[in-house]
């Protein structure tokens, strides 16, 4: 067991170039792009110190692989999907909490009414 990454990675970036005879080094391209953003950090540096690079390219789609999260196996955590990128609960704002408990308040009351 151990740690666990979570990453998401942009279809735009992937599904333009799927066919692997017409571009074969797709799957390298997107390996590289998954160990780059889990493993192997870069840093920038920004106002306030150093900050994590969190994604990569693969190919020429930029920031199509992106890195989100890391969680040993032993922990719960929940992660927002709002229109621009996942994200755990603990980094949305007040109005995307808000928006996430009414999901989960709509999900639990399908499930209730037996849906």
């Amino acid at each position: 067991m151990g740690n666990y990454h979570i990453v998401s990675i942009s279809d735009d970036g992937i599904n333009v170039v799927q066919n692997q005879d017409t571009n074969p080094g797709l799957a390298q391209a997107l390996g590289e792009a998954v160990l780059k953003v889990c493993l192997d950090h870069d840093f920038a540096m920004v106002p306030r110190g150093r900050e994590r690079i969190t994604s990569a390219p693969v190919l020429r789609h930029g920031n199509c692989v992106s890195w989100i999260d890391e969680k040993h196996h032993t922990e719960a955590c929940v992660y927002y999907a709002p229109p621009a990128f996942v994200r755990p609960i603990s980094d949305c704002t007040l109005e995307e909490l808000e928006e996430a408990r009414k999901l989960l308040n709509d999900e639990l009351q399908r499930r209730r009414a037996g849906a």
